[in-house]
């Protein structure tokens, strides 16, 4: 039982990373697993669980702007005056 617990303990960053949805679970639990024997390599690992960005909450990009002037969209009167860059 004791085993469990600390095993518990030891993997903590890569559970809390793996509830989270973290982009970088892969990197967390090889950090936990090859370095989390160290103090440092675990308190690292469980630093990046708890404060890497999680997929669920990534926003999309907006998407491409549809019209024929480029960039500034449909709207002349959007583009900058003459001259300027």
């Amino acid at each position: 039982m004791m085993m469990v617990i600390l095993g518990g303990i030891y993997f903590l960053p890569s559970i809390i990373a793996i509830i989270k949805k973290s982009e970088y679970v892969g990197l967390i639990c090889v950090i936990n697993l090859f370095l989390g024997i160290t103090f440092i390599g675990w308190l690292t690992a469980l630093y990046m669980a708890l404060t890497m960005p999680s997929r669920a909450l990534r926003i999309p990009p907006p998407p491409p702007a549809q019209g024929g002037y480029g960039y500034y969209g449909s709207d002349p009167s959007n583009v900058p005056p003459a001259g300027w860059r």
